[in-house]
This record gives structure tokens, sequence and C-alpha cells, in this order.
């Protein structure tokens, strides 16, 4: 135990290099430690910053995907309702057609004063009398 103690005085006392070594390497020690361990986290945070990155890419592809779709979609749409208004104009023609058709063996006379309710035979009557003071003129 005394030369233990003598070794550590001569140490303290004289300028020792055993012991600035010996400092050195434990300070040199504890560095790559840290290094190792702040290294170690830094390829951890890349790993899943590159994993999010891929998930990013991928959500990405997915929204212009269904942007596409949408587009797509609308141009269909519009297509319909053109299609749909095309139909609309055929099918109110030949509703008229329809109708001039099935008005073409009927007289229009005007100074015949209709009135509700009147019966058959009244508006006999009335195209009568219309006739008669027309042909009387």
């Amino acid at each position: 135990m005394a030369e233990i103690n003598k070794k550590l005085s001569n140490m303290l006392t004289k300028n020792d290099s055993g012991l600035k070594n010996m400092m050195r390497e434990l300070i040199e020690e504890m560095k790559d430690e840290l290094l190792k361990s702040v290294i170690h986290k830094i390829e951890t945070l890349e790993g899943t910053i590159f994993e999010k990155q891929q998930g990013n890419e991928k959500l990405a592809n997915d929204v212009k995907r269904l942007e596409e779709k949408l587009n797509n979609e609308k141009e269909e749409k519009q297509q319909l309702k053109m299609e749909m208004t095309k139909q609309h104009i055929i099918h109110d023609e030949k509703f008229n057609e329809l109708e001039q058709y099935s008005r073409r063996n009927n007289i229009r006379l005007s100074g015949c004063v209709d009135k509700e309710r009147e019966t058959p035979e009244e508006s006999v009557n009335i195209v009568l009398e219309t006739l008669n003071e027309v042909t009387t003129l």
C-alpha cells in the first residue's frame, strides 16, 4: 500500500506523462463511444426519413392518379350532358312534329269566342254563326 501511495504521490507531484496518457486514452474511448452512439442515431433517423419520403412519393402518385381519374370522369360527364342536350333537342323537335301532325286536319277560326264549359252543340252553333257572318260580308 505504501508503494502505491508513493507512486500516486510521485504522479501527482511530478509531471508524469503516464497520467496524461491514461487521461487521453480515457477521453478518446469516451469520445469514440459517444461518436458511435451519435452515428447510430443519425443512421436510424436517415432510415426513418427515407421511409417517410417513400411513403410521401407513393401518396403523391396516388393523388395524381386520382386527379387524372376525376378529370376523366368530369370529361365523360360533360360529354354525357352534351349528348343529353342533343337528345332533348331532338325529342322536342319530334314532339313538335307530332303535335303539328295531329293538327293537320284542324281548322283555326278567328273571331269565335270560346266560353268555358260549353257543350259541343254550342260550339257548333258559334262556328256556324261565325261562318255565316263571314260569308255574308
